[in-house]
């Protein structure tokens, strides 16, 4: 299977905004993870928690679709 979907809480270092929590979220993601699908807060912004949910695959599709 070349692509799977996998979702995680992110732990961010301090409570952000959308904005910012997108911003942190670019720099900060997984190697693994190519595309990011969807990306809410855990209760209230500002948070520290994310949930993100991304497309993660192969090597060999990853480097089709880069």
């Amino acid at each position: 299977m070349p692509c799977e979907i996998v979702e995680m809480v992110l732990e961010l270092p301090e409570p952000m905004e959308r904005w910012m929590a997108e911003g942190w979220e670019s720099i900060n993601r997984p190697p693994e993870c190519l595309w990011l699908e969807e990306f809410e807060p855990v209760g209230e912004e500002p948070t520290n928690r994310w949930r993100a949910v991304y497309e993660v695959c192969d090597d060999v599709t990853a480097g089709l679709c880069s």
